[in-house]
């Protein structure tokens, strides 16, 4: 018999199952990791009968506890009905019986229950402890079955073979590759359900591998509309190992690098066609950051900055601005829709591996200690104004940016010195 150890939060759910539960055979799916939600198979009734007989019971302990039924649409490869219970901050599904479901499953190790009553380990399709074990994706019954019911279980099957850095089944490479599973990968799936699942492998453990996969299985132009080369698959591999070598905290810069690297081979398309891509993908709220991330990465100034500083770098020491470079640095990165660290992270990627980390902290430092980034100017636009007699217009733009080039030119220039140059250009 297998036994598991159960989560503080499941604890707690099957407790308050438990209060309910009589002669019903109930059984939970456990992927043996923490997880957000539960899957109920009953015997003898439908969710919708189980959860009107459990929720007055179960409010008792979650006064808001509730549920709503999700109807089937076979047509989008949703083949049965369920019922979504929400308690104690979690979720659970309510399917038909445990078998039933089991076979039913995307993977054999997704078709694991957990008897409620016998606190063990049911494994209805008899593989899905030893795939477990063995670290195998494999599908209940034959993949093309499996597949061509719904679609959406390749990319599934990609995405835990990656979380979990698990090997896919021999036959069921095969099958996803096959003509008829990519068509009804093309026609019976919903964009939604797809964007899902991409920004779960792409903000999930080991996203290089999940896009490896989906290179190699053919899935790029069904998802982007456009191939990719096997060069830039190894490309996004670098920028991903880069970014578990060096620190961005931030977890909305990380998904910035991500984005940005997956959509990297796009990134002369012009805006309507990235703008599509990063749309199929759910991503469209990033692409402004994205396309600013770009833009930053390949001004002339900073690719030229890093081959001249690249031996200073590669030492770990500050590089110093000329008063050329800080001009044409201040301009480039004025625009600061763009994660500083995520450009200094694209900019490390070309450095040997072993130094990517050292070059990353050096552009950082070395961007940090030219003071462009705190660069303060001198005049508001008021003040701009009230010294050249002037009114809101083209004017007073035309003074900021020629006085934001005066201070990148003049770091220790004051307000007297600047106004004097002022006067000199446009009076």
């Amino acid at each position: 018999m297998t036994t598991i150890v159960l989560t503080r939060e499941e604890a707690k759910i099957l407790d308050a199952l438990r209060l309910v539960i009589r002669e019903c055979d109930l059984k939970i799916e456990l992927l043996g990791v923490e997880s957000h939600d539960l899957d109920i198979a009953l015997d003898d009734m439908t969710g919708q009968q189980f959860c009107d007989r459990v929720l007055p019971c179960l409010r008792k302990t979650d006064p808001l506890c509730s549920y709503k039924v999700i109807k089937s649409n076979p047509e989008r490869s949703k083949h049965l009905e369920t019922t979504k219970l929400e308690i104690l901050g979690g979720e659970l599904d309510k399917f038909g019986t445990p078998s039933e479901d089991a076979y039913g499953r995307d993977l054999t190790i997704n078709s694991l229950f957990y008897n409620v009553a016998a606190d063990k380990v049911e494994d209805f399709t008899g593989r899905g402890v030893m795939d477990l074990k063995l670290g195998k994706i494999r599908t209940p019954l034959p993949p093309l079955v499996t597949f061509l019911d719904d679609p959406l279980r390749v990319l599934r099957s990609i995405r835990f073979a990656a979380r979990f850095n698990f090997e896919l089944d021999e036959e069921l490479e095969c099958v996803a590759s096959v003509d008829s599973v990519k068509a009804a990968f093309e026609t019976k799936i919903t964009r939604e359900r797809i964007s899902q699942e991409i920004q779960a492998m792409l903000f999930g453990k080991n996203p290089a591998r999940a896009m490896c996969l989906l290179h190699k299985l053919g899935y790029w132009p069904l998802i982007f509309t456009r191939p990719v080369s096997a060069q830039s698959v190894k490309d996004f591999q670098v920028v991903c190992e880069t970014l578990e070598s060096v620190n961005i905290p931030e977890e909305g810069e990380r998904r910035l690098v991500l984005v940005a690297g997956i959509l990297y081979p796009f990134k002369k398309e012009n805006d309507t066609v990235l703008g599509s891509m990063a749309e199929r993908i759910g991503l469209k709220a990033m692409l402004k950051k994205v396309k600013a991330l770009y833009k930053a990465i390949g001004n002339t100034f900073v690719q030229d900055w890093y081959e001249l500083n690249k031996c200073t770098l590669f030492g770990g020491l500050p590089c110093l601005f000329n008063e050329s470079f800080r001009v044409e640095a201040g301009l480039a990165f004025r625009d600061r829709d763009f994660s500083l660290s995520a450009a200094a992270l694209f900019l490390s990627v070309p450095a040997p591996s072993v130094q990517q980390k050292d070059v990353f902290n050096a552009i950082l430092k070395s961007i940090s200690l030219s003071g462009l980034l705190n660069l303060k100017p001198l005049l508001t636009g008021n003040d701009l104004k009230l010294e050249f007699h002037i009114v809101s217009g083209p004017r007073v733009g035309e003074l900021k940016e020629a006085m934001f080039i005066w201070q990148l030119r003049n770091p220790s220039g004051t307000k007297p010195e600047c106004i004097r140059y002022l006067r000199e250009l446009f009076i």
